[in-house]
């Protein structure tokens, strides 16, 4: 999960857990979503998971509780820990529950909310995940290693990637590992320990989250930017928030995903892009969570609340599994990008193509983000938007940093000389 919360003052905090408690819990559903319940406690609250049955709901925030509810939000459990929660998982039927938190400690619980075992970790334990049966455990830490554990506490293997890893995911059956680290890279591992790829990414990545069936990968950025992969590391689609993404969650086959970020939002979107429904709250959303089958989300906000949500979908109970690439539209077009001078990196949608320049084959009618990056040069990013099937040419010249550097002092010294030439007429005047 994203490193440390925005703190507030317990006055604030109070007044705003004062303030919902006084709203009643239909008033805030957002677009056909019911709020079944909310959970509210004088916090920030920051992560939240379901079980992937549905049926429970783990919680913590930065008053170094752990929490654990029922699905009709009656409160099981509560346990004490020693620092601020970072980041939490919960295993089927709530047998399982697993916490790192801000003092570099793993905990796992087992269902009446007794330690199984801890472990000390670095500083701090950005991230835990635990796989659906609670066989495996991933974690990720302040020290740039990625943690598997068996829930004996026996460790399987870690993997040095360097910097910070702030998030960690794995999918129901302990096959993939997923993690997105501080230093923009996205990481994909098999339960044997071999790396299968590396996504890099425009900021940090504050989340990750793979599908239940191990599919879809979806991360959330520092940026704002969402972007949703394959298990082969290829890119599906994104999207940017222009605000800072905490949290992600998907259900089986990707076929349903929801972001939580700091304008207060919860959002959830179908595959194809579009978004379902925008859930609000009165804080920043630092985690949320959906079950498998993408009928329940909780949300954790640094209002002091955690919410439980319906949402308005509708998934079989034994879906059918869904392609794991992209099946290309009728309708597409052709891009040719060209640069001066030649063999710029050339991205499309933070996707490398290949040196400049470069003719581009089904590209889809839609927008897209264009970048080019050539060494001594000024990086050139621009939306493209293909909007027929005629090929369309792009002709960028990139501007040398050392000219932009010289165009700054040229600036500078004109401004000089313009307030020079003010004190010098202001003396006059004065003598």
């Amino acid at each position: 999960m994203i490193p440390g919360t925005n703190n507030k003052k317990i006055l604030l905090i109070g007044i705003l857990v004062f303030f919902t408690l006084l709203i009643p819990s239909g008033v805030l559903a957002g677009d056909d979503a019911t709020l079944l319940w909310k959970f509210t406690k004088v916090t920030n609250f920051a992560d939240t998971k379901i079980s992937p049955d549905g049926n429970y709901v783990l919680a913590g925030g930065t008053n170094a509780v752990l929490y654990l509810l029922d699905s009709k939000g009656n409160l099981l459990w509560e346990k004490n820990l020693d620092g601020p929660v970072s980041g939490l998982s919960i295993s089927d039927s709530g047998k399982y529950s697993v916490v790192g938190t801000k003092k570099g400690t793993l905990y796992l619980f087992d269902s009446g909310g007794e330690i199984i075992w801890q472990k000390s970790m670095g500083q701090v334990v950005y991230d835990a995940a635990i796989s659906s049966g609670g066989l495996y455990i991933a974690a990720g830490s302040n020290d740039g290693y990625l943690y598997l554990f068996k829930n004996e506490g026996d460790l399987v293997w870690k993997q040095k990637l360097g910097g910070d890893i702030y998030c960690v995911s794995i999918n129901s059956d302990g096959k993939y590992i997923a993690a997105g680290k501080k230093l923009f890279t996205i990481y994909l591992y098999n339960l044997d320990g071999e790396r299968l790829w590396t996504y890099k990414t425009d900021d940090q990545v504050f989340d990750i989250d793979i599908s239940p069936d191990g599919n879809t990968v979806i991360a959330g950025c520092a940026d704002g930017r969402v972007c949703v992969l394959n298990n082969s590391g290829e890119r599906l689609w994104g999207t940017n928030l222009m605000v800072s993404v905490n949290s992600v969650s998907s259900s089986y086959y990707g076929a349903y995903l929801c972001i939580g970020s700091n304008d207060n939002y919860a959002r959830l979107y179908g595959n194809n892009k579009t978004e379902i429904l925008k859930y609000p709250t009165f804080g920043n959303v630092r985690g949320l969570s959906l079950s498998d089958d993408g009928m329940r989300m909780s949300v954790a906000s640094n209002d002091g609340n955690i919410y439980f949500l319906a949402l308005p979908v509708n998934i079989p109970s034994t879906p059918e599994p869904l392609p794991s690439c992209v099946v290309m539209p009728q309708n597409i077009g052709k891009l040719t990008v060209n640069s001066t001078p030649a063999g710029a990196l050339l991205y499309l949608d933070n996707v490398f193509i290949g040196n400049a320049p470069q003719r581009i084959e089904n590209v889809t009618l839609e927008n897209h983000c264009l970048m080019l990056k050539l060494d001594g040069y000024i990086d050139y990013m621009s939306n493209v938007i293909i909007s027929d099937e005629q090929e369309k040419t792009i002709s960028v010249v990139l501007t040398p940093k050392t000219s932009q550097n010289q165009t700054y002092l040229s600036f500078i010294t004109i401004i000089c000389a313009i307030i020079s030439v003010f004190l010098i007429v202001q003396k006059r005047k004065n003598n």
